[in-house]
């Protein structure tokens, strides 16, 4: 049985269309399952309904301690000796732009014993973690068990990522287990000056490390943002982060990404425009 926590945040506290379209696409994975709504927002009642009507559990808590709190207290609340898999996702992404159960059916294939979407080398590798899938192995461990029992409430965003979204892969890398990305891209100057969305930029900036002698460097870019559309073409990847167009911190020309989504996938691209669910 596959336990999937999906953690959600909106400041409305509706959750929006996309929100909708994504959980829609995590029931239809073929697998008995229980689906966990996990929201720091005050839910209205037919929200709620919808959910349940759905067969999703919908837990509410205050608006403390990220994601990764939201997903402790999930895992904390069920008897995880009834599950083979444990899967967590967020809503921080657009998608998914290809049918989920078969990338989930490739995954849990896959030797690994923990699998996310995609990795970054920044300080060290580490998974991202907006969707992970903890197998059977990992979840009926000592090392999960005390993972979770030693999350608490932080409310430095910089602060949590350190120390759960590095600290997991560190964590389980170092008891043991078998990490790995499905989107496994090997970043170089190549593919940074041939197919990211600044190409010039790029490759001024592998210019400057490799005079530095700092090459290497090139490896800890933020592949979901500055190489989206190659990601998504050539692996496959079903996302785009709600970030690159809600806060574009790389300063890329967002406004035309729906367009392009909608020409590389069958996605519904008015679901970009987060409009909340209504009565």
């Amino acid at each position: 049985m596959l336990l999937i926590v999906f953690v959600h945040f909106n400041p409305h506290g509706y959750y929006d269309d996309y929100v909708d379209y994504y959980l829609n696409q995590l029931l239809a994975i073929k697998e008995n399952k229980k689906l966990i709504f996990m929201s720091t927002s005050q839910l209205p009642k037919f929200a709620k309904k919808e959910l349940i009507d759905k067969n999703i559990s919908v837990v509410e808590r205050e608006n403390e301690g990220y994601d990764f709190y939201s997903y402790k207290l999930a895992i904390e609340s069920v008897n995880i000796q009834d599950f083979s898999s444990v899967l967590i996702c967020n809503d921080s992404v657009f998608g998914p732009f290809y049918e989920l159960n078969s990338i989930y059916q490739e995954m849990q294939a896959s030797p690994n014993d923990i699998m996310g979407f995609t990795q970054n080398l920044e300080h060290h590798f580490h998974l991202q973690s907006y969707f992970i899938l903890f197998k059977a192995e990992v979840i009926h461990s000592t090392a999960f068990k005390n993972f979770w029992s030693n999350v608490g409430i932080i409310s430095d965003r910089s602060l949590v990522i350190k120390e759960y979204e590095l600290g997991l892969s560190k964590h389980f890398i170092d008891n043991g287990f078998k990490l790995s990305a499905y989107c496994n891209i090997k970043v170089t100057c190549w593919n940074l000056i041939f197919h990211s969305e600044k190409k010039f930029r790029m490759f001024r900036k592998c210019l400057k490390y490799f005079f530095k002698g700092r090459l290497s460097r090139v490896k800890e870019i933020n592949t979901t943002h500055l190489l989206w559309k190659y990601m998504i073409t050539e692996y496959h990847f079903p996302f785009i982060k709600r970030e690159l167009i809600d806060k574009n911190p790389e300063k890329l020309n967002v406004s035309n990404i729906p367009n392009q989504v909608g020409k590389l996938t069958n996605y519904p691209t008015q679901l970009f425009t987060r409009k909340l669910r209504k009565p």
